[in-house]
């Protein structure tokens, strides 16, 4: 498979793209939460993105769907000497 730049700048983003790879494998919700040892609920809260839910649960929801995260930095804000990393 190959990868594919996904940013993610909201937590409705995060929760869209969970939904999109949990349905394209035919996944349920309450399948997903039992992978993770979650909830129906929380994987629903974690889609819609409306509600708050954790960085763990959403990182353990990719990793339970074989979606490897890495983070780029946006070229198109300026950065200053000043900024601290």
């Amino acid at each position: 498979m190959t990868s594919a730049a996904l940013p993610i700048r909201t937590p409705m983003q995060a929760g869209r793209i969970v939904q999109q790879f949990r349905r394209r494998q035919h996944r349920t919700q309450a399948q997903l939460a039992a992978d993770i040892g979650r909830s129906q609920a929380t994987i629903s809260r974690l889609e819609t993105g409306l509600h708050q839910t954790t960085l763990g649960d959403l990182l353990s929801a990719l990793h339970a769907l074989d979606v490897e995260v890495s983070l780029n930095e946006d070229d198109s804000q300026p950065v200053s000497a000043s900024d601290d990393i």
